[in-house]
């Protein structure tokens, strides 16, 4: 793929506007997206996108959830990191709630483990 078609799906088409509502944004899931992946803005709460760290714009990828399966493929613009996880045999209602963001409580713990490994 050419470096500017890989740009252009990388680049922010799309961004939540809280005081003027200009989409949906999936409980704050979907703050930011580009031409087929999630683009967060880093905007902290339990209904912004910070996933990764309040204020880091940085990452690009997607989330998938169907039928108990939940995945994640992201990776960092600026210093090349990547994440990937998949967890099965999650309940399709009463999720464990994320601390920090409207993702579930073990797809935080994964990315604070693939952030800060001990």
């Amino acid at each position: 793929m050419p470096r500017a078609a890989l740009e252009a799906l990388q680049t922010r088409t799309w961004t939540y506007d809280p005081a003027r509502p200009n989409g949906e944004p999936d409980g704050g899931l979907l703050q930011g997206y580009g031409l087929g992946c999630e683009a967060p803005l880093g905007r902290s709460g339990p209904t912004g996108d910070a996933f990764f760290d309040a204020g880091d714009a940085d990452w690009r990828g997607h989330f998938g959830d169907a039928y108990g399966w939940i995945t994640a493929l992201f990776w960092n613009r600026r210093d090349g990191r990547t994440l990937v996880y998949a967890i099965n045999g999650m309940p399709e209602k009463d999720r464990p709630v994320g601390r920090v963001s409207p993702i579930t409580e073990p797809e935080e713990t994964l990315i604070a483990l693939a952030k800060h490994p001990s």
